[in-house]
């Protein structure tokens, strides 16, 4: 029997046909040594017979036939029906075993006890001709997920969230078949992190590849995703690691695991010294400078790198292609010795599946996902042509927020982060009330 399970360190960049950009990047950086939290892959294999076992193309398709794509309220309730009809079907036997004993593997390898694991399942996302693999903000990614079953339903939720109302707009409008999109769910044990973020391994405002940006949070990086923290934002030199340009955000929140609970996240309030301090250490700005440095040598071109630092130690939770003004030349001049990298999808101007961030600023009482809802798709105080717009330029939406030399928040030049849904993230005190 062929096996619908990879882990990443058996996964290259050739399998992205198998694993979907965001698996085939985690095993590159895993054989090359980097810090990866472990995990495994569903492959695309998996989903297409869960797909197959239950009939739903055609009941898919029959849903998607009827809409008028151009009725925007429609699409989003007909795929509201696809993703209910997804959600219900029955995991295949075979499938969910295979599922569990890699989750029990890697709960053993990983050496924690099971009552205590958490990982992350997150969307890799691919199509059959591999034209794509990138697919911004229109695909599911949930956090501090604890036990199989819970692991079997948000694998299931993954598979789903390729019918999302983002992504089905956004296929349409780049001609890709429905059923040519491909989820390889991934399944990686988690990381509970002081501080997180990004760094771009060129300036994504400038396209200077003699410079680096770091952006930075307290907790997990939904801090900065949601707009609900100011991140510190740090200029390096590219050569020398100096700190060229400073900025320490106004951390007034952060986001961390609900130890009462063992699982789900809570906003904490950050208060004094903690709100009005860079969040990373000298030597941490050094060595996390270094590592993306070496990242980029290690693809020949910009890297945009997701990372985070639990007890001291740098994790790398993904690396994509940058895309920035000014440096597509020397990313092609690069490919000619360090080979295609998996995201890139020809046009060089997509990102792995991310979340744009919608409502920067709004104060939402609970969030989704351990993690914040991607409230555009289903919020009714915007509009049916803003939510069109909201899909078709998801390329471009805000991730971190970069700033000009001025100090001014950039919203576009940075890439967003994963679409996140699941259960209720809890502010402290309410948390502190269901409890009681």
């Amino acid at each position: 029997m062929v096996s619908l399970i990879a882990f990443f360190d058996e996964i290259t960049l050739d399998d992205t046909a198998r694993v979907g950009g965001k698996g085939a990047n985690l095993g590159h950086l895993t054989r090359a040594g980097y810090d990866v939290p472990p995990g495994f892959c569903v492959l695309a294999s998996a989903y297409d017979a869960f797909i197959s076992s239950n009939d739903l193309e055609p009941r898919i398709m029959g849903i998607i036939g009827d809409l008028h794509l151009e009725d925007l309220e429609a699409v989003e309730a007909g795929m509201e029906r696809v993703r209910g009809l997804i959600e219900c079907a029955e995991v295949p036997p075979g499938i969910e075993d295979e599922i569990r004993e890699a989750y029990r593997r890697l709960i053993r390898s990983a050496g924690v006890p099971d009552a205590r694991a958490l990982v992350a399942v997150r969307s890799s996302v691919g199509t059959r001709d591999l034209s794509a693999t990138s697919f911004p903000g229109q695909m599911d990614t949930y956090h501090n997920v604890r036990g199989e079953d819970d692991v079997i339903d948000k694998v299931s939720r993954c598979w789903a969230s390729a019918f999302s109302y983002s992504a089905t707009v956004n296929r349409r409008a780049r001609g890709i078949d429905h059923m040519d999109v491909f989820v390889a769910p991934l399944v990686q044990m988690m990381v509970q992190p002081e501080t997180a973020g990004v760094v771009f391994t060129a300036n994504p405002l400038s396209g200077r590849r003699d410079q680096m940006v770091v952006n930075s949070c307290l907790g997990l990086g939904e801090g900065v995703v949601s707009g609900e923290v100011e991140a510190d934002h740090l200029v390096l030199d590219r050569e020398t690691l100096d700190v060229l340009e400073e900025t320490t955000g106004d951390k007034r929140v952060k986001f961390v695991l609900d130890e009462g609970s063992g699982c789900g996240v809570l906003r904490v309030a950050v208060e004094g010294e903690e709100a009005r301090s860079q969040c990373l250490t000298s030597a941490q700005v050094t060595d996390l400078g270094a590592t993306a440095r070496e990242i980029d040598e290690l693809y020949g071109r910009p890297q945009d790198v997701e990372w985070a630092y639990e007890g001291g130690r740098l994790y790398i939770l993904q690396s994509r292609a940058a895309s920035m003004p000014d440096v597509e030349a020397a990313g092609a001049a690069g490919r000619e010795h360090g080979g295609a990298q998996a995201g890139e999808d020809g046009e060089h101007d997509d990102h792995d599946q991310g979340a744009p961030r919608h409502g920067e600023g709004r104060e939402l009482d609970r969030l989704p996902d351990h993690q914040r809802e991607h409230d555009a798709e289903r919020d009714p105080e915007r509009g049916a042509d803003q939510r069109r717009d909201d899909a078709l330029v998801a390329d471009h939406a805000p991730h971190l927020a970069l700033r000009h030399a001025d100090g001014a928040q950039h919203p576009q030049l940075a890439r967003p982060l994963e679409h996140c849904q699941h259960e209720r993230v809890h502010d402290a005190e309410e948390a502190d009330d269901h409890r009681e």
